[in-house]
């Protein structure tokens, strides 16, 4: 993983984060020392992406510098590293994707001032000007050779490589907001939309707008189906709203897409899915399986995600999902990790009760590779403990699943392409200000497929000094550090059993929309069919990284522990 700090961005590896869960005492807060600490002299961090290889790492900094750093180099020369290329543009960074897939040199960059080029990393030459003007939002198609630009007006155009335009989605007729915030290229003709209406001042309620967008270019019109509520917010804090959204596919033939929604204006965690019949909605969790943000450390108020990361090289066996028929071992499943603004790491099993119960893997979970010697066969997942894994942590480099990271401190992103670091990917907006802040929040592993997206979000704020990890079953939080067996309590005292996900695909009694349309109303299921929630294997610890390398609030003034 990966996520920027005060003085510049810290790298480490997934496995100290999910072993520490294991070893920190039950509300505690644990160090996560086994790190790298990588000065960056030029300003603060605001974007960490991978490359589709995940062997470099893009950083965009302050005032328009892009570096770019080895994987190799950092991991065996630590905080003594130096970059191999190093940029300056005239304008500052607010997005950074790098091509997920058929084209690795390129990464596409939106900048303030609403502008987007194409450059070639190799050279830092720009290869193509996108001719579209108030760009809000980019993201690859999932094989790099294409992009889409959200607009101001609400519109979404297609350009190639070359910046030809290819397409354009007109914005829903019957929709609240405006602009396009962010959006996710799930599939060849499908989209993943956020529109927001800006806010005229702090006091202004967030109305965010969520639309699966399906392409029918052979029948006619595209359908819009909107969907229901995604990460409510609940109050006006001044706060500016920025999404992340990473992507989980096949995960069981009754979950052919799962996509996980944060918002930094917000401590609640959404997902939306598609079920094995096609059907898109937003998915209610049951209580015990939902993901939140804790409450603050020092004053007991929310905090908000600054980043979030898929991490699919897990390889340690779950424990067993009915231990009075077997005591074998759930295989490995995906695990999120989110990054608050108070420098907790939160992490969470993303389990299908269904695979589980049928004791089949799930397919998407990848094998590391050594940073050292990456032309070599991968590592055994049996053998990963002395291998030093390929970040994918909102990043380029995913598999499956992806579109935004920790990057942008969990990347901001949603469906981009290119794997962020955590901390990186989209980035959230200061307090009051237009200009994303990007975090770093990456992560190790993600799996490369036709269809996945290498973005992790990035997010926002530096982070870096305090790590508070929870991993869990879906919907359970638990700080680092805490040891625990599945089902225990979460640190938010949220009981729940390992396995007994909700599950996906359940319809509920909120406002069911017809299935597609233009304009449909708030699609919403629960998930008791599906058999899939979020699970801590922990109950709530946290990790603390050491003092030394201080987490400022997010768009406030650094704290120091």
């Amino acid at each position: 993983y990966m996520h920027t700090c005060i003085s510049g961005f810290i790298f480490g590896q997934t496995k100290s984060i999910r072993d520490g869960l294991k070893t920190t005492g039950k509300g505690n807060i644990g160090a996560l020392d086994n790190k790298t600490v990588v000065k960056v002299n030029e300003g603060p961090v605001h974007q960490l992406r991978l490359t589709a290889d995940e062997l470099n790492v893009v950083v965009a900094v302050a005032n328009g510098h892009l570096f770019i750093y080895s994987m190799k180099d950092i991991n065996t020369l630590g905080e003594n590293v130096q970059p191999i290329k190093h940029y300056q543009f005239e304008q500052n960074i607010l997005d950074l994707r790098p091509n997920p897939e058929d084209l690795p040199d390129l990464a596409a960059i939106r900048f303030e001032g609403d502008s987007c080029r194409i450059i070639s990393m190799e050279t830092g030459d720009t290869t193509t000007i996108i001719p579209e003007e108030d760009i809000t939002a980019i993201c690859w198609s999932p094989k790099g050779k294409q992009i889409v630009c959200g607009t101001h007006q609400g519109s979404i155009v297609h350009y190639d490589t070359q910046g030809n335009k290819k397409d354009s989605l007109p914005i829903p007729n019957e929709m609240r907001a405006g602009m396009v915030q962010d959006i996710l290229w799930v599939e060849t003709h499908i989209f993943l939309a956020i529109y927001t209406r800006p806010r005229a001042s702090n006091d202004d309620e967030h109305v965010n707008d969520a639309y699966i967008i399906e392409r029918r270019p052979k029948i006619g019109s595209p359908v819009y189906t909107q969907l229901a509520e995604v990460t409510p917010v609940f109050s006006n804090d001044g706060r500016g709203g920025h999404f992340y959204m990473e992507i989980i596919r096949d995960l069981g033939k009754d979950v052919k897409h799962a996509i996980i929604l944060a918002n930094t204006a917000t401590g609640e965690i959404s997902v939306v899915g598609q079920d094995e019949e096609g059907e898109w909605a937003t998915w209610t969790l049951e209580e015990n399986f939902q993901a939140n943000m804790p409450l603050s450390e020092e004053d007991s108020t929310d905090t908000f995600p600054l980043g979030v990361a898929l991490d699919f090289s897990a390889s340690e066996l779950l424990p067993p999902f009915d231990p009075s028929e077997s005591d074998k071992g759930v295989d490995p499943m995906p695990v999120v990790y989110f990054i608050n603004d108070e420098g907790h790491i939160l992490a969470y099993y993303c389990y299908n009760k269904e695979l589980a119960r049928k004791g089949e893997p799930f397919g998407g979970m990848v094998e590391l590779k050594d940073i050292n010697n990456p032309s070599a066969t991968s590592v055994s997942k049996n053998t990963t403990q002395n291998a030093t894994p390929v970040p994918a942590f909102g990043g380029s480099s995913q598999t499956q699943q992806t579109s935004n990271s920790f990057g942008n401190l969990l990347s901001g992103n949603g469906a981009n392409s290119s794997t962020p670091a955590f901390g990186q990917t989209s980035q959230p907006a200061k307090f009051g200000s237009s200009t994303p802040m990007t975090g770093g929040f990456g992560g190790f592993g993600a799996p490369k497929s036709n269809s996945s997206f290498a973005n992790l979000l990035s997010g926002g704020g530096s982070t870096g000094s305090t790590v508070t990890s929870t991993a869990s079953a879906l919907g359970q939080t638990s700080t680092f550090g805490q040891a625990s067996t599945f089902g225990q309590a979460s640190t938010f005292g949220q009981a729940s059993t390992f396995g007994q996900a909700s599950t996906f695909g359940q319809t509920s009694t909120f406002g069911q929309a017809n299935p597609g349309g233009f304009g449909g109303l708030g699609k919403d299921k629960k998930t008791s069919d599906v058999g899939f929630g979020f699970g801590s294997s922990s109950s709530g610890n946290s990790f603390n990284t050491p003092s030394t390398v201080p987490i400022p609030s997010f768009g406030g003034a650094p704290k120091v522990s």
